[in-house]
């Protein structure tokens, strides 16, 4: 009790709270999202070992202990194990009555390194007193602590879910995301949305449901059907016949992987639309299609996709070269260290030992399986999974300390042969990323194809270089 009102774990509480209903809402990254978990990983241990300690006040020590393996354990399985995930929230929701979420996320693991300076407080301030502390204010602490631990579960988002038309000084369509709490207003049609500065209650009206039929009054009747993940049907005869008015496509992976990288929230992928309301004003047809934002019909029979805030369809086309860049960053560290590793095998060579070979053919085989950590798991998450961080930095430490090795050993010779093998370099990084850059821009479907086409074209350009070196030689 003492440790869980000291000041570190109480600006730990406060950092929590300020970050989930003020930081991540205004400024969702890659910092935000990481920010409660170091936070609350820092005082939880201490809340459960006062919890473990009211059940056996005996055993004040072990509960400290058990109180820490139980925090990093299941933080770990929380994150990595996808069926002890949802048995973990299931016992939470049975006990609290509450839907929590818990985003499966490897590089969530790093936070557990802020076990360490609560266990360094532990052992420094933490040690049991000789009798139980009286009751007192303290214990005040312990709902606080546990609400806002439960606070931090991230909720589903799925961007743009409601839509109400309203009459406000004039008349407008309102556009809500709940997991932003954000509510946007359109005075066009649903063309341009702008965000409310008084937000008030969440606006949730609307919503339609699959196969249901929607009567637009602003077209004399006029009946929509709507096929989620597929399509709206459309019907001038009250129902009895429908037709195809508008075909949805399916999300592409890339598409998928861009969007993870670039909302640091709990993004759920459902099946839109959401709601459906008509403009009083224009007549519109305006869709809540979730994380596309809304798809308008235009009283003429057109369809235009419409962003609301930071949903909008087709966000990594819009993105053009910057946002292909910042969906491959994983992809282009890996062709920087093929391109470095061509260089290392050409001085290998040179030097001669049995030492340097040994070392380029476990790199190759290391960097191989760096490449396979990259699947789609991993890359369509938010940010780097920390076990591909870790691969990709212990890659480069030992792929840079063997270049420094060869400049050494080699000497002048070494310059020599950079001149002679930065193109072969190049070249190869080029076309390890080549496959990559082409499932980016959707030409390849599945990164899983992407990633066997990238190792097996490096394979064979590296067979060609050593045959052409051979050649050489001879």
């Amino acid at each position: 009790m003492r440790l869980l009102v000291h000041p570190l774990s109480l600006g730990a509480i406060g950092l929590m709270l300020a970050n989930d209903f003020i930081l991540k809402p205004l400024w969702p990254s890659w910092w935000t999202g990481k920010l409660s978990d170091f936070a609350g990983l820092f005082f939880l241990p201490f809340l459960l070992a006062a919890l473990f300690s009211l059940a056996a006040p005996a055993r004040l020590r072990l509960a400290g202990w058990l109180a820490f393996g139980v925090t990093g354990l299941g933080f770990s399985l929380l994150k990595l194990d996808p069926g002890l995930n949802a048995a973990l929230l299931g016992a939470a929701h049975t006990l609290t009555g509450l839907s929590i979420q818990a985003r499966l996320d490897p590089s969530d693991l790093l936070a557990l390194l802020s076990l360490l300076p609560a266990a360094w407080l532990w052992r420094r301030n933490g040690q049991p007193e000789a009798k139980s502390p009286a009751v007192n204010w303290r214990l005040l602490v312990l709902p606080l602590a546990a609400l806002v631990t439960l606070a931090d579960a991230a909720a589903p988002d799925l961007g743009v879910a409601c839509l109400q038309a309203q009459a406000a000084g004039g008349t407008s369509v309102l556009a809500s995301t709940r997991y932003l709490t954000q509510t946007y207003q359109t005075l066009d049609g649903g063309l341009t949305w702008q965000p409310l500065a008084d937000q008030g209650p969440a606006i949730c009206g609307n919503s339609v449901s699959p196969l249901t039929s929607f009567k637009s009054p602003a077209e004399g009747g006029f009946l929509y059907r709507f096929n989620p993940g597929q399509g709206i049907d459309s019907s001038d005869d009250g129902g009895l016949n429908w037709r195809t008015d508008y075909a949805l496509s399916p999300l592409t992976e890339p598409e998928q992987a861009y969007l993870k990288l670039t909302h640091s929230g709990n993004i759920q992928f459902g099946s839109s639309p959401y709601a459906a309301a008509v403009d009083p004003a224009s007549g519109n047809l305006i869709l809540a299609m979730g994380l596309d934002g809304v798809l308008v019909r235009r009283s003429a029979g057109n369809w235009t996709w419409a962003a609301v805030g930071p949903y909008q369809h087709d966000s990594l086309k819009l993105a053009g070269s910057g946002g292909l860049l910042f969906l491959l960053q994983f992809q282009l560290y890996l062709a920087s260290l093929a391109g470095l590793g061509w260089l290392f095998t050409r001085s290998a060579r040179l030097m001669g030992s049995r030492a340097a070979r040994v070392w380029t053919i476990l790199g190759w085989i290391a960097l191989g399986l760096v490449s396979l950590l990259g699947t789609p798991e991993i890359v369509t998450s938010s940010y780097l999974a920390v076990g591909t961080f870790i691969g990709l930095g212990a890659m480069a430490a030992a792929t840079l300390v063997a270049l420094l090795v060869a400049i050494f050993r080699l000497k002048g010779r070494f310059f020599g042969m950079l001149l002679s093998g930065l193109p072969q370099a190049l070249l190869l990084a080029a076309v390890c990323l080549l496959p990559y850059v082409l499932w980016g821009v959707q030409f390849i479907p599945s990164y899983g194809m992407a990633l066997l086409a990238s190792m097996v074209l490096v394979v064979l350009l590296f067979i060609l270089f050593s045959l052409r070196k051979k050649a050489e030689l001879a």
